[in-house]
C-alpha cells in the first residue's frame, strides 16, 4: 500500500484502476493522510461487487469527482456496462454500452426474468468472443441457444435498464431451497462500524442443507464478544427473505 499511494503521489495520477479487495485496503490505510493524492479524479473498478462502505470510503478518501464501475469479463473482450462519471451511483454496474445486449434469466428454467428478479447474466455482441481455440465442448456450454455468453454471475436489472451484480453461481449458498448470495451478506456486515473484514460461505447444515456462516476480523479497538455476534446475526438476518437461513453462531 504504501508504495501505491507513494506513486500516486509521486505522479500526481488523475485516475486509477482498482479492484474492490484493494480499494478496500485503501480505504483501512492508517497513513492515508501522510500522501498527497488531490490530483486523483476518477477511480474505475471492477473484477468483482464494490461492497457500499468501500466505495463510499473511497470516494470521499480521495474526494472523488467520478466513481465508475464497469462490468465484463475476457469473453466479451471488456466491458459490457459502464456506469456514468460521477458519484451518484456506485451501487449497480451500469449500463449497457452500445451494441450490446443483456438478459437475466433462471437458472434452472433459463426463462427471461423481469426486473427485479435474480438470475444468470447474459451478454450478446459484436466484441463477444467466438468460442475457446480447439475447445468445442467449453465453447458450446458458454453460449445459449440464443447466441448469448452465459456469464456464471448472477444480478438483476432494474426498469430503467440498471445492472446489479450479486455473486458468482457457484459461490451461492443453498439454504431451504433458496439461494443465498455471499458477497450481499459481506456488504452487510461491512457496514457495521465494528467490522474491518468479513468472508461468508457456506457450511453444512442438518436441517437447511447449507447454511451461512460469517467469519469477521473485527477493528483492533472493537471486541468480539458475545455481544457483536448478536448484532452482526441480527443485522444480517433482518435483511434476508427469512431469518431463519441464518444458522446459530453464525458470526465467528
Amino acid at each position: 500500500m504504501f508504495f501505491f499511494l507513494f506513486f500516486r503521489t509521486f505522479l500526481q495520477a488523475t485516475l486509477m484502476l482498482q479492484f474492490p479487495t484493494s480499494a478496500q485496503k485503501i480505504v483501512q490505510c492508517a497513513n492515508f493522510g501522510d500522501y498527497d493524492v488531490s490530483s486523483m479524479k476518477t477511480l474505475l473498478t471492477g473484477g468483482s461487487a464494490t461492497p457500499t462502505v468501500v466505495a463510499q470510503g473511497i470516494i470521499d478518501k480521495f474526494k472523488l469527482k467520478a466513481f465508475r464501475h464497469v462490468y465484463g469479463m475476457s469473453e466479451t473482450s471488456g466491458a459490457v456496462t459502464a456506469t456514468p462519471a460521477s458519484t451518484d451511483d456506485y451501487e449497480s454496474v451500469g449500463k449497457p454500452v452500445p451494441m450490446t445486449q443483456i438478459k437475466v434469466v433462471d437458472v434452472q428454467t433459463r426463462e427471461r426474468l423481469d426486473p427485479g428478479q435474480h438470475g444468470e447474466i447474459c451478454v450478446k455482441g459484436p466484441y463477444c468472443c467466438i468460442g475457446y481455440f480447439n475447445k468445442p465442448e467449453e465453447t458450446k456450454q458458454l453460449y445459449d441457444d440464443d447466441g448469448f455468453i452465459q456469464t456464471g454471475d448472477i444480478g438483476y436489472y432494474t426498469a430503467e435498464g440498471k445492472l446489479f451484480v450479486v455473486d458468482r453461481m457457484k459461490e451461492l449458498i443453498k439454504c431451504m431451497d433458496q439461494q443465498v448470495a455471499p458477497a450481499e451478506l459481506e456488504d452487510l456486515l461491512l457496514q457495521h462500524k465494528a467490522v474491518k473484514e468479513a468472508a461468508v460461505t457456506g457450511v453444512p447444515h442438518p436441517e437447511y442443507g447449507e447454511a451461512a456462516r460469517a467469519f469477521v476480523v473485527p477493528f483492533e479497538e472493537a471486541s468480539a464478544d458475545d455481544a457483536l455476534k448478536e448484532n452482526l446475526a441480527k443485522l444480517v438476518a433482518g435483511h434476508l427473505w427469512d431469518p431463519a437461513a441464518i444458522s446459530h453462531g453464525a458470526t465467528q
